[in-house]
């Protein structure tokens, strides 16, 4: 289960090392008869079990189970954690928004578009590199407003459209700087369908002149751009301005791990197969993790 398995990881360091050492070796006793018992499965069956369990832990489907695994292990180890009516990305950009958070951590792509002012990706990935987006850097970098984004996606397609075949995130960047509304992405879509002009730019007397110098460098382009009926949907911009979200303003509070509840947690969930490996490489190593985005890498070492 690697939502849990990476949440453990992280938090389990809020323990102080002597509790953790009791912890470890609570853990290390308990599992001694699962130990034994595996000992007397044949080995052809020994490593099917295994196997199962590999595919098992690398599933990407998360099941109510695993769902309230999290939510129990959260509140053992004292963390404050809040239940999303709607899309998690979106809450998680809500609370950036009301500065009750530092970061997201996440890998989906909706969450800047959701207005996340800081996104931590890749930070529980098998490298130990983390990358940072500031969105704030992001948006002076392509000379986008954050408005534009929820526009790129529609170009380029999220959870809520297929997005437009054939566009690329380099020709989106060029279509958001001319076509930024709903009805202008009404005449792109016009224009670019224009199947009888291809090899005119269809310049209207109208046009900005950066709009004209895109329709002369995209007149042969358009031609592979396949549209997708609703487009452009407006309920697509609204899921991005308007999600439905948790409102609360209550600031988050901690409380100390319950190092019984966690131990019951661990020894429920994983085996010890899953778990040895685990514990001898976060007491020998601990966690370490790098950052990428910034002037310079930092390191995050548990104390």
């Amino acid at each position: 289960m690697p939502t849990i398995f990476a949440i453990i990881y992280k938090i389990i360091w809020k323990i102080d090392f002597k509790n953790f050492q009791f912890l470890s070796k609570f853990l290390w006793a308990d599992a001694i008869n699962e130990q034994v018992k595996e000992a007397t499965i044949a080995p052809e069956e020994r490593e099917v079990r295994r196997k199962l369990r590999r595919q098992k832990i690398a599933a990407d489907v998360v099941t109510m189970d695993m769902y309230e695994e999290v939510k129990e292990l959260l509140a053992a180890c004292g963390v404050p954690w809040v239940e999303a009516p709607g899309e998690a990305e979106a809450q998680c950009a809500h609370l950036s928004k009301l500065n009750l958070v530092d970061a997201v951590v996440s890998d989906d792509s909706d969450t800047m578009v959701f207005g996340a002012s800081m996104v931590l990706r890749r930070l529980f990935s098998q490298s130990h590199v983390c990358e940072k987006y500031d969105s704030a850097a992001v948006f002076a970098h392509l000379g986008l407003r954050a408005e534009d984004f929820p526009v790129v996606a529609l170009l380029l397609g999220c959870d809520y459209t297929l997005g437009v075949k054939g566009i690329g995130i380099v020709n989106a960047l060029e279509v958001v700087r001319c076509y930024r509304s709903i009805e202008e992405l009404k005449e792109f879509q016009t224009w670019a369908r224009d199947v009888v002009n291809f090899d005119k730019p269809g310049e209207l007397p109208t046009d900005a002149p950066a709009l004209k110098i895109f329709k002369q460098a995209h007149m042969r382009y358009r031609q592979h751009w396949t549209f997708p009926e609703d487009f452009p949907n407006p309920e697509v911009l609204t899921a991005f301005s308007s999600p439905v979200v948790d409102l609360s303003k209550e600031k988050f509070s901690w409380a100390e791990p319950d190092q019984d509840a966690i131990t019951s947690l661990l020894i429920r969930i994983f085996t010890f197969y899953e778990l040895v490996p685990w514990l001898k490489s976060l007491v020998l190593e601990g966690p370490c993790y790098s950052f990428a985005g910034g002037r310079a890498a930092t390191k995050r070492v548990p104390r």
